[in-house]
């Protein structure tokens, strides 16, 4: 303990006296709580509180990867036009606008690049960093929609490209996620999720043994 001079009378008090005993001055060197700090420090948690419940808020459509990955294969990408509804579903409730998110899901090949900028600027606002690019994602998107039909038909039924337009999505996924809390509802999977992946997983085998047998066929007889 040592002793400093008051500001105001220039008398020696302690330093660990919360005020001058001759004059009354509060001792600088003390912090002592007012209700100004107090306020402040309630203004810090509400704004906390705020910021915590901003973040539980449902930012677009909150998926697990593995089941978008999944889903997507097993049904040859048409559960993608779903992923595509649900988050157009978040924009039109969100906004308030008058658009049909279904016909925007069915002509994702059109609307995929509005869709991904607007998860990008939105996300930003919130502060989540997005490192992706909407027009390189979409142009992703769409080579491997546009030309896998034309690889399949030139090179045959391997050089499938149209599952690999998922990875754009799930890049986009990612980031959605970031300010979600992913429920069971999005991550287990249906019912009616099994017998989607359980009728693709019999024609992908099928498809599979047809080609294989195609190139493993024996020669005709001359």
């Amino acid at each position: 303990m040592a002793l400093i001079t008051c500001r105001d009378c220039g008398h020696s008090i302690s330093d660990a006296a919360t005020s001058c005993i001759y004059c009354g001055r509060p001792n600088d060197r003390v912090t002592v709580p007012t209700s100004e700090a107090t306020h402040a420090d309630s203004s810090d948690l509400s704004a906390l509180r705020a910021s915590d419940t901003a973040r539980s808020e449902v930012f677009f459509w909150p998926l697990a990867i593995h089941k978008l990955v999944v889903m997507s294969i097993f049904t040859f990408n048409l559960y993608q036009i779903h992923w595509f509804y649900k988050q157009w579903s978040y924009v039109r409730d969100e906004d308030g606008r008058r658009f049909n998110p279904a016909l925007r899901a069915l002509w994702s090949l059109f609307f995929a690049y509005p869709l991904l900028r607007a998860i990008r600027k939105r996300g930003e606002a919130r502060g989540i960093n997005v490192r992706w690019s909407p027009a390189l994602l979409t142009a992703i998107y769409l080579g491997f929609n546009i030309f896998s039909p034309v690889f399949s038909t030139v090179f045959g039924p391997f050089l499938l490209l149209g599952p690999l337009s998922i990875l754009p999505l799930v890049v986009v996924q990612q980031s959605v996620n970031q300010l979600n809390v992913v429920s069971a509802e999005q991550t287990h999977y249906t019912t009616l999720n099994a017998i989607a992946i359980t009728v693709g997983a019999i024609l992908i085998f099928g498809a599979m043994l047809v080609a294989f047998k195609g190139v493993t066929g024996s020669p005709s007889a001359h």
